[in-house]
């Protein structure tokens, strides 16, 4: 099946030899990470990392839905992408989410998220969008992990990344 791999801006890959694959249940729509382990919950669904199957017989229709209602209450100010897809989650009831996504929670969230051996996520803890959030504090974190883990070494075109740093800074 063919995948997508969407990561935010303040996410990067750092085990190169991950394959998306290996976090996505074919049956599924996509694979995404959540602070808590109760499965009632979706308000805390992070979609900084997901892993999409573009195969599911939902992919189409359930992005579609996201991205409409993500673009217009960003317009209107009002909520972010992660809050509209939480939204759509919590409208399906408890099958049917199991069905529709595969969540890591606890011990489980690092495999493909946050500050794992695959991908890591530099999120922001005091604001709700990227206005005042640090930013190029949070460059200098990724510049250090790229440094500090030797991914450096790893790239065969870090001049290209350097230059997507200096873009975003």
């Amino acid at each position: 099946y063919a995948v997508a791999f969407y990561l935010d801006a303040d996410a990067l890959v750092f085990n190169f030899s991950f394959s998306p694959l290996q976090a996505l249940n074919s049956s599924q729509l996509f694979a995404v990470c959540r602070g808590s382990s109760d499965e009632e919950d979706t308000w805390d669904v992070n979609d900084g990392v997901m892993i999409w199957n573009l195969k599911h017989a939902r992919a189409r229709e359930f992005s579609q839905a996201w991205l409409d209602k993500s673009v217009i209450a960003m317009l209107a100010g009002r909520n972010s992408d992660q809050y509209e897809l939480q939204r759509l989650l919590e409208s399906s009831d408890r099958e049917e989410r199991a069905r529709l996504y595969r969540v890591y929670v606890s011990q489980d969230l690092a495999f493909m998220n946050y500050d794992g051996p695959n991908v890591k996520h530099f999120l922001r803890s005091n604001y709700t969008d990227w206005t005042g959030s640090e930013v190029s504090a949070r460059l200098t974190m990724m510049k250090q992990v790229i440094d500090d883990g030797g991914l450096r070494d790893n790239l065969e075109d870090f001049n290209g990344l350097m230059r997507l740093f200096h873009v975003l800074r």
